[in-house]
C-alpha cells in the first residue's frame, strides 16, 4: 500500500522517475504493483520506476539515515534528531556543481 500511495503521489507532483533500492528478487513484487497500477489507470506510462542497489545511489541512504535516527530517539538518545530552531542561520543556495555549469 505504501508503494502504491508513493506512486500515484509523486506522479501528481510531475515525478517522471522513481528510484528505488533494489532488495534482489522481491523487486518483482514492486514491478508487479506498479503494472497493476497502470493497468488500472491508477499510473501513466510516464512515470519510470527503476531499481538501483543501495551502495550505487547515494540518495537512498536518507531514508536510512532518518530510520536510525528515528530508532535512536524512541529509545531516548534523540542527539540525530533535532529540529531546526527559529534561531537557525537561513539557508542558503548551494554552490554549483560543475555539471550544473553547463
Amino acid at each position: 500500500m505504501c508503494l502504491e500511495r508513493l506512486c500515484i503521489e509523486l506522479e501528481a507532483l510531475g515525478v517522471t522517475l522513481i528510484v528505488l533500492e533494489s532488495r534482489g528478487p522481491a523487486d518483482k513484487f514492486d514491478r508487479k504493483l506498479v503494472d497493476t497500477l497502470r493497468s488500472k489507470k491508477a499510473l501513466s506510462t510516464a512515470v519510470r520506476v527503476e531499481h538501483v542497489a543501495g551502495p550505487v545511489e547515494p540518495l537512498l541512504w536518507i531514508a536510512d539515515i532518518v530510520c536510525g535516527a528515528v530508532s535512536q530517539a524512541s529509545s531516548g538518545k534523540s542527539t540525530f534528531l533535532t529540529t531546526p530552531s527559529d534561531q537557525s542561520a537561513p539557508l542558503r543556495p548551494a554552490a554549483k556543481r560543475p555539471h550544473d555549469l553547463r
